[in-house]
């Protein structure tokens, strides 16, 4: 957790909630349930999926998948929160029993809607007393705008009934606003919108190159604003809403652009972990991927977030590795690996073959590793690089033959070393179908738990997934020092550093590399710096240079729900010490009685 300094902690109470500077590690998960929409929105992330009745994320999920999903983010990752999103969620016709499911397991539920159902007040009361938390309304413009942008016809006049069915309910909601270029005059709108209806908060989301924008030239100048256009329009939009008590969030836009006082409201990768309205990266890590998003297939293997990242870093950065000291070259796994190799050499008295299947980027990291190991120089005989025949582009790669699984079974090494945390399943599945399976060490395999302080070893993330060695460690500009509550918050600041050069690509420019916010903003989207070029970005000169990702938006007042007091306000407040005496009184009522929580 991070807070700011408790002598300027200030916590204002509302009806229900509460605003705070105070920073607390959100907890929240997110569901895709489906990719069915009745909207079409041209900046969606899931444009092609939503269109294509045939592509596999399209069709809505079975509940029982969704529910054991659930289960497994409540239980493995600790979340207590979800946002469950579409797709447009409301058309989902098991919605009210997994809202009801949600409730029962202590996964308060969001719906992050387009409104359009919601124009129905009998269904708005059919989601309040199904137990919906609360609402997250997208409003991307106002009147015949927002049709045309969402290329409905009418769909303005049924947000609108919705928004006013919402706010007569008393459902909490916030709004949603994406930043494209046709919404841009109507941001100051949005936000009196937002006022006028009592939101909560106003999120003003980038234009984002994220996922189906990231392919086939949907973005260009015609639809995409340059950032100083975006941010001409936004301030008067932030101005009203702070002025009115109304929590804020721009996401995703670089830091340089906005003037000082206003970069408390910037919420970049970094500092998306504290907002506890956004999701917790390691159930995301493992919720985002392919199979918890289709409604054909069966569920992966929960991730150990730790060795995600260590994929990640491996996987993109091993060039960068070598030029730390000795003992942090490779991340622990990779350390742990060779420990298990040099023992089979021991033990066989002569050199072992090895094939690596899965990661190439990992394989060549590991036979890079192998080579510091003199024990291992004449030890290891490598073998081939395995993958499936769709995932080899050659015949050799790095210097080995690049075969299938097929030929793996007609050629059996000594050794079958597993290179993919992501695909570990699928890989531990294909070997044992050959007659392999006794043959496999893993790159990430478990290492051993943490021995963890008393005030964070009750975290399930920890509790399941924390093992000895994972380290914090400088190898990009971004990962300096910063102060932390442990290896918990450091593991989710290089994993959202890693989202912006790996998964979701963002650049950065010449200014920028003097700028002594580097180490705390995105920077420029990738393709938005091919189409405009970086003239816009400005070097900001502080005295140091900033790692801490609450630097800025430490000053910030962000809701918080009464039912959250107990762990998101600071432990000695008032609210926060009356609500864990309540949860405790319900609790041992629910003993009493011979009931369980």
């Amino acid at each position: 957790m991070s807070a700011s300094p408790a002598s300027s902690v200030r916590v204002i109470e509302r009806d229900g909630y509460a605003l705070t500077n105070h920073r607390a590690l959100c907890r929240r998960a997110v569901l895709w349930i489906g990719q069915t929409c009745n909207l079409r929105c041209h900046f969606c992330y899931f444009l092609d999926k939503i269109t294509d009745r045939n592509h596999p994320e399209h069709d809505f999920l079975p509940l029982d998948k969704l529910k054991a999903m659930c289960k497994t983010l409540v239980d493995v990752y600790g979340n207590n929160a979800v946002d469950i999103q579409g797709g447009e969620p409301t058309l989902y016709r098991h919605l009210v029993p997994l809202l009801q499911y949600c409730n029962e397991i202590g996964l308060k539920p969001t719906l992050i809607t387009n409104g359009q159902v919601l124009a129905n007040p009998d269904r708005v009361k059919q989601l309040q007393d199904a137990g919906v938390y609360d609402l997250l309304i997208s409003v991307h413009g106002l009147g015949k705008r927002y049709d045309r942008i969402v290329v409905v016809d009418g769909a303005a006049e049924k947000l609108r009934k919705g928004i006013d069915n919402v706010a007569a309910a008393g459902v909490p909601f916030r709004l949603n606003c994406v930043l494209a270029t046709e919404a841009l005059p109507d941001l100051l709108g949005v936000a009196k919108l937002a006022v006028a209806k009592g939101a909560r908060a106003v999120n003003f989301i980038a234009f984002n190159p994220f996922v189906d924008q990231a392919c086939g030239g949907k973005r260009s100048a015609e639809n995409v604003p340059r950032y100083s256009e975006v941010v001409e329009h936004l301030l008067p939009a932030i101005d009203l809403l702070d002025a009115n008590g109304i929590e804020v969030n721009v996401r995703y836009l670089p830091m340089c652009l906005f003037p000082e006082r206003y970069r408390k409201f910037l919420q970049n990768f970094q500092q998306i972990v504290y907002d506890l309205h956004e999701w917790e990266s390691a159930g995301e890590a493992w919720s985002s991927q392919a199979p918890q998003r289709e409604a054909a297939a069966p569920l992966s293997e929960p991730v150990d977030f730790f060795r995600y990242i260590e994929s990640l870093r491996l996987r993109g950065f091993a060039d960068l590795l070598p030029e730390l000291a000795d003992n942090r070259h490779w991340s622990p796994s990779v350390g742990t690996t060779l420990d298990a190799l040099e023992a089979l050499v021991r033990a066989a008295g002569r050199p072992i073959t090895v094939s690596l299947y899965g990661s190439a980027a990992v394989a060549q990291s590991l036979m890079q590793a192998a080579r510091s190991r003199e024990a291992l120089l004449d030890g290891l005989v490598f073998s081939a690089l395995i993958s499936s025949p769709e995932y080899r582009t050659a015949d050799t790669h790095l210097g080995l033959r690049w075969e299938s699984p097929d030929w793996l079974a007609a050629n059996p090494t000594d050794v079958v070393v597993n290179t993919s945390e992501s695909s570990r399943r699928i890989i531990t599945r294909a070997l044992a179908e050959r007659g392999l399976g006794g043959r496999t060490v893993e790159v990430f395999g478990e290492l051993g738990k943490t021995a963890l302080p008393a005030s964070t070893e009750t975290h399930p993330i920890l509790r399941f997934q924390g093992r000895q060695g994972y380290e914090y460690t400088h190898y990009l500009p971004e990962l300096g020092p910063f102060e932390s509550t442990g290896v918990l918050e450091e593991a989710y600041k290089e994993f959202r550093v890693l989202m912006a050069k790996t998964i979701h690509p963002y650049s950065k420019g010449s200014a920028c590399g003097d700028c002594s916010l580097k180490g705390i903003c995105d920077g420029f989207h990738k393709d938005y710096a091919e189409i405009f070029g970086f003239d816009e970005a400005k070097t900001v000169t502080l005295s140091s240079q900033v790692y801490d990702p609450c630097h800025y938006s430490n000053d910030q007042l962000k809701v918080v729900e009464a039912q959250e007091y107990d762990w998101a306000l600071p432990e000695t407040h008032p609210l926060a010490q009356q609500a864990r005496a309540a949860k405790g009184e319900t609790a041992a009522m629910a003993v009493r009685a011979g009931g369980r929580m």
